[in-house]
């Protein structure tokens, strides 16, 4: 995998990984929107960046410094 390195907008890093997901074969979304359901029930919705292969969420963040808030 080639890497961009650091220094770039968020867009850009969105854009690569979209580009890598399909090189790679990878079944994903960009930009969904998942709701979230608590006993059974729908308790809210959040979009992350993509939903891969219909099991992992990713978040991408471009920061100087990554500190605990994005973990939350």
């Amino acid at each position: 995998m080639v890497a961009l390195g650091k220094g770039f907008q968020e867009v850009v890093y969105q854009r690569a990984s979209e580009i890598q997901f399909k090189y790679a074969g990878m079944n994903f979304a960009r930009e969904f929107n998942l709701k979230i359901y608590y006993r059974n029930e729908e308790a809210g919705e959040r979009r992350v960046d993509f939903f891969v292969e219909r099991i992992i969420m990713v978040e991408l963040k471009a920061l100087v410094n990554l500190e605990n808030v994005p973990f939350a």
